[in-house]
């Protein structure tokens, strides 16, 4: 799967290299977005780390569509449309970064049939703190129902990318190993990732990492 993660949303930092090491940082959403100069993108050597600035806030647009086909050809379609929001609240010295996360609104579809609104919308707040490589250090939230799956915290996992150590470049892949973690019900697991290209849309730069399958 592939993942194209805005530079300019705030979240990453780029060193690169191999001449004098330029770094440009992620900028807030309303500010100018930094790109990358020299070297040329296939040339460049990348550092990637999460970075934040406590008080911002990010919005995510999502859109999602599932199609399942059942006996006799019989169809069904899920549309999913949602809009979430994510505050930065706090960045400490280590680096790590502690964000809320809720969704302001979102629709769903049955076969182009709107289902009706969740009346818990928007109330309920979950709480990250990540390390700089974006490794899940703590989780909790205000959902009342019990998670004995510990699905948000397994879903970050699978939805994250977890960066490399080392400066990589364009077509290189490297893997994290995830450890057992019985307070955030995370299980032993193995993510291998591809530094696929930095590609700049609209004055904007976006890192592009797939999984490897």
């Amino acid at each position: 799967m592939n993942r194209t993660l805005p530079l300019s949303a705030l979240i990453f930092a780029l060193t690169l290299a191999p001449s004098t090491p330029t770094t440009a940082q992620g900028v807030p959403p309303t500010a100018p977005p930094v790109a990358p100069t020299q070297p040329p993108a296939a040339a460049q050597k990348v550092l990637f780390v999460n970075k934040a600035q406590a008080g911002l806030v990010k919005k995510i647009n999502a859109v999602a569509v599932f199609t399942v086909e059942g006996p006799g050809g019989q169809k069904v379609t899920l549309e999913f449309k949602e809009l979430d929001r994510i505050n930065y609240t706090a960045v400490a010295a280590s680096g790590e970064i502690t964000y809320e996360s809720r969704t302001d609104s979102i629709q769903q579809f049955l076969n182009g049939m709107k289902l009706p609104d969740d009346p818990a919308l928007g109330k309920e707040v979950d709480t990250f703190t990540i390390k700089p490589d974006g490794t899940l250090v703590s989780y909790k939230t205000s959902k009342a129902e019990k998670d004995d799956d510990h699905s948000d915290q397994r879903l970050y996992i699978a939805t994250s990318v977890g960066f490399s150590d080392k400066v990589v470049s364009p077509g290189e892949k490297w893997t994290r190993e995830y450890k057992a973690d019985a307070n955030l019900g995370l299980v032993d697991g193995k993510g291998e990732y591809e530094f696929q290209a930095l590609e700049e849309k609209n004055g904007a730069v976006d890192l592009v990492v797939s999984d490897v399958v």
